[in-house]
């Protein structure tokens, strides 16, 4: 019936419109509204009568991808670099790789990405390190020999070297010998050796520096050495074969300047340093080009400046939304309301990550109104200005929480009805912060600016007071970061007192139901399972009294006493115990609280707010761990103990190794438990970033 019908006319194609194959954003934004009936269709060529029409050349946008059947060799493997270009090889399908070292695997970081990259079932990697250092005919002829056993060498990327900095009048033959024969000769006896093999080698790329190109005081050793790898790579090119040389400047996160000269906010000779997702951009292309030697730098002034004179923010957004005339826009609208779909928002949050530093959820992005977009400029602006302050300090406010986390700081009998509150907006993966009892987050705040990653805190918010056990608390927890973070598969997470507690178990339950993998880092502040069980004990037999409104009064005095200057006096209990009901005491005491501090104080928000601290610390009391954190945890302690933690404070790791299958890690940092993140935050700051990144435990 339908071929009939195709046959007589009845039947017909669907409706279709066609755009030129330079009209590619057009065709996507006219399907994005929803207007189009049937097919878009892009043109790609016209229609010919041949037989087999031969194929348009179009522009495209390479990707570096290597043959998963081939031997790659790295030369200084284990270092910081070669270790992620290992990583990110693998992720570009190569699966056989030889790592040289003359010491091989000696650090904790490196036998754990060693583990990591091995045990990989998706990439069904094999990795050989190698103890051959090159530096002789012989060696490289080991190492190609060995690689051949792995399959066919399809490339050698060469990043061994050493420093041996002085001034030029300082050097001497042997520390012009020390630096040029693991970079220079290596290379040469790496060129030669493959040349008399006969292997055609699709990749021989020499990580060079821009020592080289621009010089650099005292170094010129290690700039000869890289410009004669440069001519290496000349020479190949000309005679046909792969060579890349590339002048790399101050590379961030890891290598030299991070580790030795302060991380990735230091300037160097103009110049700040490269981050990782940015170096392997940059080397995905240069693996395309044809130029035997190139050169990748970032530029100081220009890193925060570069997208200062761009179009206007609302102007790029309704252009993406197909919006026409901005000005007739109600400033109370949503993106969502103006009709932004999942391409839309995809576009909309890498343009803010890219040019504003800000990262959104596309939930977030839904709900960013109209007004709130000269906002998110301003921010950019003030930046510009203040030459980028502390890159990524939230909205420009120089406490170091953004404006959400400082308004939840604020009023702390707020039951926050938002889960999730970004306090540090900068690039990276999200670590998930669990505050202590109070809930807000000012006593993590001067430690923020220390770590350069984004931080989200976790709201204790209304609906956890249903919850009975912490694993019901930490099961709801999960269940709302899965539904935030869809596409993450691994999370970390830091805990302050009560709230690593709650990370504690949130990072076992994400393990149970999503393999140990999920739970990435663990960090605890100040916190385990007994110590938290040793103070709710202490403070409840401290409280413990037969009458429950006497109970109700000392407990509403208590909590009230943890954020304005309350004297706990017999005369106060005395007249709350004279008033008749909870609501009555609670409106009398917010009463107090107004006149004794400039907070203005809700009754019936005390009286919640104060329910809600009594059923943590119930939690924290009753709370017996049933599983155990698979993986090391690094513990941040403070060194002087309050009377009740006594005994468990004598045990270094606060007894959490018997609830671990891993390292417990405790570094102790002067002060009490109140005192020590604030007094001594540059110190727990490095500890803090240096466990969320995985360097060397100290």
């Amino acid at each position: 019936m339908i071929e009939n019908g195709i046959k007589t006319g009845e039947v017909k194609p669907l409706p279709i419109t066609i755009f030129e194959s330079d009209q590619i954003e057009e065709a996507f934004r006219y399907m994005a509204s929803g207007k189009h009936l049937g097919k878009v269709l892009i043109k790609m060529r016209d229609e010919k009568t041949e037989p087999i029409p031969r194929p348009k050349i179009l522009p495209a946008i390479g990707q570096t991808f290597f043959r998963p059947d081939k031997c790659y060799i790295i030369t200084g493997g284990l270092g910081g670099l070669g270790l992620e270009l290992a990583h990110w090889m693998i992720k570009r399908c190569a699966t056989k790789l030889i790592l040289t070292s003359r010491r091989g695997p000696r650090e904790p970081y490196q036998h754990l990405m060693l583990d990591r990259l091995q045990k990989d079932q998706f990439f069904n990697t094999k990795i050989i390190v190698s103890n051959e250092d090159c530096q002789t005919i012989e060696s490289v002829k080991r190492l190609l020999k060995q690689a051949s056993s792995l399959g066919p060498i399809g490339g050698i990327f060469h990043l061994a070297m050493v420093l041996k900095d002085a001034l030029f009048e300082n050097q001497t033959i042997s520390t012009f010998e020390e630096v040029i024969t693991p970079k220079a000769l290596s290379g040469l006896y790496l060129d030669q050796i493959t040349r008399s093999m006969g292997l055609d080698l699709d990749y021989f790329v020499c990580f060079s520096s821009v020592s080289s190109g621009k010089g650099n005081p005292g170094q010129s050793n290690y700039g000869f050495a890289n410009s004669s790898l440069e001519r290496i790579c000349e020479k190949r090119r000309a005679d046909g074969l792969h060579g890349l040389a590339i002048q790399w400047g101050a590379l961030g996160d890891v290598g030299v300047v991070a580790e030795l000269m302060g991380g990735n906010d230091i300037n160097i000779a103009g110049t700040n340093p490269q981050r990782l997702p940015s170096i392997f951009e940059t080397l995905d292309k240069f693996l395309l080009t044809s130029n035997p030697v190139v050169s990748s730098i970032v530029l100081a002034d220009k890193r925060r400046a570069a997208n200062a004179g761009k179009e206007s923010l609302l102007r790029v957004i309704c252009h993406i939304l197909g919006v026409k005339d901005p000005s007739k826009l109600d400033p109370e609208s949503t993106l969502s309301d103006l009709g932004l779909d999942s391409l839309m928002a995809v576009e909309i949050k890498q343009g803010l990550e890219r040019d504003y530093n800000l990262v959104l959820s596309t939930q977030e992005i839904r709900n960013i109104k109209i007004k709130d977009i000269p906002g998110i400029e301003e921010r950019k602006k003030t930046m510009i200005e203040n030459g980028g302050g502390k890159e990524g300090s939230a909205d420009g406010n120089e406490n170091g929480l953004t404006d959400a986390a400082m308004s939840l700081s604020i009023d702390p009998l707020t039951i926050p009805n938002d889960i999730f509150v970004p306090l540090t907006i900068r690039n990276g993966s999200c670590v998930l912060y669990f505050p202590p009892i109070e809930g807000n987050f000012m006593s993590i705040k001067p430690v923020l600016e220390y770590i350069m990653r984004p931080i989200t805190g976790v709201n204790w918010t209304a609906d956890c007071i249903k919850y009975e056990s912490i694993q019901r608390v930490a099961e709801y927890y999960v269940n709302q970061i899965r539904e935030k973070y869809p596409n993450e598969a691994q999370f970390d997470l830091v805990g302050y007192s009560f709230g690593g507690l709650v990370a504690m178990e949130v990072a076992m339950q994400l393990q149970q139901k999503f393999g140990t993998q999920s739970a990435n880092r663990l960090v605890l502040l100040d916190a385990s399972p007994d110590l938290l069980q040793a103070r709710a004990r202490s403070l409840i037999k401290r409280e413990q009294v037969v009458d429950e409104n006497e109970a109700h009064v000392n407990w509403l005095v208590g909590f009230s006493s943890l954020f304005v200057p309350v004297e706990s006096s017999d005369k106060l209990k005395t007249q709350l115990l004279n008033l008749k009901t909870k609501q009555e005491r609670c409106q009398f005491m917010s009463e107090i609280i107004s006149k004794v501090s400039a907070f203005k104080c809700d009754g019936d928000k005390l009286s919640q707010a104060a329910d809600h601290h009594f059923h943590k610390i119930k939690l924290a009391y009753f709370y017996k761990v049933e599983k155990k954190f698979t993986g090391d945890l690094v513990l941040i302690r403070c060194t002087e103990p309050e009377e009740e933690d006594a005994e468990e404070f004598s045990n270094p790791d606060y007894n959490l190794s018997k609830y671990v299958n891993g390292k417990v890690t405790a570094y102790r940092v002067q002060g009490n438990h109140k005192s020590f993140l604030s007094e001594y935050c540059e110190q727990v700051g490095s500890y803090l970033d240096s466990s969320l990144n995985y360097l060397t435990f100290a």
